[in-house]
Formats: C-alpha cells, structure tokens, sequence
C-alpha cells in the first residue's frame, strides 16, 4: 500500500474473506467455486487509540 493509500484508508478496518460463488476471475475462483469478499468499518475509538491514531 503506498502513502497516500494509507492516508486514505488508515481509520479503515479491512477483511478480505473468501465465500461461496462466482467472482470476477481470481484463481481461487474456477476451480473451488469460491469468491473474495471484501469488508470493511470505521476503527472504533478504542482502537484509534491503540494505534496511536489519535
């Protein structure tokens, strides 16, 4: 992730999953049926604090 990506993304909490059906294309995708799921949420307070954010 470059700088600036992170100034962007840095109060964000990301999960990358992998679930049942189809994608658009990942190799896990063909051959297991399977996807990449992408979450995300808002850091909460506490853990802004923890990182030092604030």
């Amino acid at each position: 992730m470059s700088r600036s990506q992170f100034e962007y993304w840095k109060y964000t909490h990301l999960t990358i999953d992998v679930v049942p059906g189809r994608g658009a294309g990942f190799s896990i995708e063909s051959p297991e049926g399977r996807r990449f799921l992408i979450r995300s949420r808002m850091l909460t307070d506490d853990e802004l604090k923890e990182f030092g954010l604030v």
